[in-house]
């Protein structure tokens, strides 16, 4: 096993994955819960959950790695990121800005 060692970093690119899915976030003011709409390239819906941030986030995973999309881990922690974003934030957020709203 590796010894323990801080590592520095700089900059670095996301990698695309080829999950052929992006999300919309959404935060519900009127339930006071979080909304994730998974969503196909083609912009047609796939799923949605509602919910906590943390719940949300969960089970979103779950359904996309159980469902065959490739999903990165890159892609899956920003969605989590993202989530909590809007949990904390109470605002909306797209994830891919070319993507319709």
């Amino acid at each position: 096993m590796k010894a323990w060692q801080l590592q520095n970093v700089d900059n670095t690119e996301y990698i695309p994955d080829t999950s052929g899915v992006y999300v919309l976030i959404y935060w519900q003011n009127k339930t006071n819960t979080a909304r994730l709409d998974i969503m196909s390239d083609n912009h047609e819906p796939i799923q949605s959950f509602a919910g906590t941030a943390n719940n949300v986030r969960k089970h979103a995973i779950r359904f996309l790695s159980d469902n065959g999309y490739n999903v990165s881990l890159e892609h899956a922690s920003y969605i989590g990121l993202e989530l909590e974003k809007a949990d904390n934030m109470h605002i909306d957020y797209v994830q891919d800005a070319e993507k319709p709203q």
